[in-house]
């Protein structure tokens, strides 16, 4: 009996077949993008991609000519354009063109240039200002811009002359740019900041440094004559650049001298530095901070300066080049 329990009662408890373990495999880490240290420039910075010849020759049935060689036609001097740098960091392009029929009592729009930048890197209420026709003061014009949203990039057609004369261009031209480029925007922001120049404001840079011991005590915040334009309030607000216009005309600077001068930074523009520092009246100086600096000459003993650190680019306009360059140089102490 003792026996026929015991058996039974290991019958009763037997075990069966052992349930597999589910096996839950964990999920894969989603990659960390790779912070981009040089932008991409929409179309190679083919400014052909944004209007072609056939459409500029409709808007200025005159006649046309590029920047570059509007400039060499009147034999003024040509310089690296530091705003495209900026406007190239943020992934966009700047493209602009003379019209060569233009007469010189500014009844007409002497230039017209296109604007292309990744609809993102665009400041929403910069977006809404400029999506009807708007003009400002430029010296002894009038810049007008408007702009168009179109997916993934924001068009901004500019010209300078008089407003009566720039309204059916800017719209054409605005047009015509979306048609072209269509669906083919191709322009990728840097988004590696690190090491970047931080804006300051102009009063406080010239306090830093010290801008009184070049250009005279008596030194004037702003501009001579013209007013900040909305393309530099855009690349301030974008973190990619910004420009500081002082002026000395009251005898206060060493030997008496008068500068109208700029400064103005390319935030993480060393990426072009090739571009702005390879043209051939280009004469290497010193800077000190600096790992390579260019000079461009003007007139006299006056230069353009650029400097770079590596990583951002600083220009100096319109002064001798023992003054700018220690300027630039005190400049890129700040950021060290």
């Amino acid at each position: 009996m003792l026996v026929t329990l015991a058996l039974t009662a290991c019958s009763s408890g037997a075990v069966g077949e052992p349930t597999p373990t589910e096996i839950v495999s964990a999920p894969s880490p989603t990659p960390t993008p790779t912070p981009t240290r040089e932008p991409q420039v929409p179309f190679d910075g083919d400014c052909t991609s944004v209007l072609s010849a056939a459409q500029l020759d409709s808007l200025f049935p005159g006649g046309w000519r590029t920047e570059a060689e509007s400039r060499d036609a009147q034999g003024l001097p040509s310089y690296p354009d530091i705003r495209a740098t900026s406007v190239g960091t943020l992934g966009g392009i700047e493209c602009e063109w003379h019209n060569a029929a233009a007469s010189s009592d500014g009844s007409e729009a002497y230039s017209l240039a296109i604007v292309v930048l990744p609809q993102d890197q665009v400041p929403t209420a910069f977006v809404e200002d400029f999506a009807i026709a708007r003009c400002d003061p430029s010296y002894d014009a009038q810049g007008c811009r408007v702009a168009r949203s179109a997916g993934e990039y924001w068009v901004m057609s500019r010209t300078y002359g008089s407003q009566e004369a720039s309204s059916s261009l800017l719209e054409a031209a605005a047009d015509a740019a979306v048609s072209t480029i269509g669906d083919s925007f191709d322009g990728v922001p840097a988004d590696d900041r690190d090491g970047w120049f931080t804006p300051l404001e102009c009063e406080d840079l010239a306090e830093e440094i010290s801008i009184g011991d070049v250009i005279g005590a008596g030194y004037v915040n702003g501009y001579w004559e013209g007013s900040t334009q909305p393309e530099e309030i855009l690349l301030s607000e974008g973190g990619v650049g910004f420009t500081c216009p002082w002026y000395s005309v009251d005898g206060s600077a060493p030997g008496g001298r008068s500068y109208i001068i700029q400064a103005t930074v390319a935030s993480g523009g060393a990426w072009d530095w090739d571009r702005i520092a390879t043209r051939e009246t280009a004469t290497p100086v010193p800077v000190e901070g600096a790992v390579a600096a260019v000079t461009y000459p003007v007139n006299g003993d006056s230069v353009w300066l650029y400097a770079t650190d590596g990583i951002n680019v600083v220009e100096l306009t319109n002064g001798d080049v023992g003054g700018l360059g220690e300027l630039a140089g005190r400049m890129l102490a700040l950021n060290g």
